[in-house]
């Protein structure tokens, strides 16, 4: 098969570098586009490079509507000329309106995964241009149909998505010394991820919240090292000022976070990272629950905690509980791997007996 993959977000990289290696042999040529994110440009290089093909950079994220929409345009005409020279057989992304847009538009079946259940906007404008959609069965099938996917391409999995990237770590994907080049020892730092900006959904009000919430950590851990991933450069400075330890360009996230004594996020994926490698884990989401969050509480996986200026007398109790290493084991063994699962869908996806749709 010729594989056209769109990773638009740096979380999404270790997903499809993992399912990229389960294909394997199937995969006689890959093309990988990104945009301009962070540090996703760099961790693509590093993790998803194929023989003869490097990943492009196409488009990069906007915050404002308007500025949104010009991206969204903008990344939509430029990969829809390189795609249509290259002509893959299939497409993947993880919530990718414009691979499925693209993909769509040339006649090329899609496969898209998605966790997000509240993600509304950009499921209405992924699921019902794709060939496949793959939700966790917390999402649920019937969520995912409201959303305009058509009965017959969902697929569901137990799980998580982030149990692919897990996976892919304990297996011994990891990269660099990232614990060495910070100057950090096992078991003897805090790791915090601040809330999402520029998105969809709920945020804290009032005083910077990041700064809330970084001063109200200090004051509950010790002699603990705070190591902060930020969500920009300006948060980045202000955390420092705050005396963080902030990581400078793209490491192994889940090196740290797999040593660290817990983990505080506002976010969702490095929160069920941390989670599902036995770290103890508050979530501190400013939005309503993620399905696939309640899932990780219930197993004991996740404290959900709603006040942030409480937090600094909640540390105390939180680094005495024992870590939920047994309950993260018992997790893993009992649910799917997400990233075999699209691997499936991809190879039956990519047949040259599936019909194809276009605009």
């Amino acid at each position: 098969m010729r594989l056209w993959i769109d990773v638009v977000n740096a979380p999404h990289v270790r997903l499809f570098a993992r399912i990229v290696g389960i294909l394997g042999e199937a995969v006689e040529d890959l093309l990988t586009t990104t945009r301009s994110y962070g540090y996703l440009e760099e961790m693509a290089a590093e993790m998803l490079s194929f023989p003869g093909s490097a990943p492009i950079s196409v488009g990069q994220r906007a915050g404002g509507r308007l500025e949104k929409l010009m991206a969204h345009l903008d990344r939509v005409r430029t990969l829809a000329e390189i795609v249509h020279r290259w002509r893959p057989t299939v497409a993947a992304a993880k919530a990718s309106p414009e691979l499925s847009r693209v993909a769509f538009g040339l006649g090329i079946p899609a496969v898209i995964i998605n966790d997000n259940d509240k993600s509304y906007h950009v499921s209405k404008l992924t699921f019902p241009l794709a060939s496949a959609v793959v939700v966790p069965e917390a999402f649920g099938r019937e969520r995912a149909i409201e959303l305009g996917a058509d009965p017959d391409a969902v697929v569901t999995f137990r799980g998580v998505c982030e149990v692919a990237h897990v996976l892919d770590y304990l297996e011994g994907r990891r990269w660099g010394d990232p614990l060495g080049d910070l100057g950090l020892e096992p078991g003897g730092y805090v790791v915090v991820r601040p809330e999402p900006k520029m998105v969809a959904y709920g945020s804290w009000k009032g005083e910077s919240s990041s700064l809330t919430l970084i001063r109200s950590i200090r004051r509950g851990i010790g002699d603990l090292k705070l190591v902060v991933f930020p969500r920009d450069q300006d948060e980045a400075k202000a955390m420092s000022a705050e005396g963080a330890i902030v990581p400078g360009g793209a490491v192994d996230a889940l090196q740290i976070l797999a040593n660290s004594t817990a983990f505080i996020g506002a976010g969702g994926t490095m929160t069920r990272e941390a989670a599902l490698l036995g770290v103890r884990t508050v979530s501190l989401y400013p939005g309503e629950d993620l399905a696939v969050d309640r899932e990780l509480e219930e197993a004991g996986l996740i404290r959900r905690l709603r006040d942030v200026a409480a937090l600094g007398e909640k540390i105390e109790e939180v680094l005495e509980s024992p870590p939920p290493r047994s309950e993260a084991d018992l997790y893993l063994r009992r649910v799917d791997d997400p990233a075999k699962v699209m691997a499936n869908v991809v190879r039956e996806i990519s047949r040259p007996s599936i019909s194809r749709r276009s605009s």
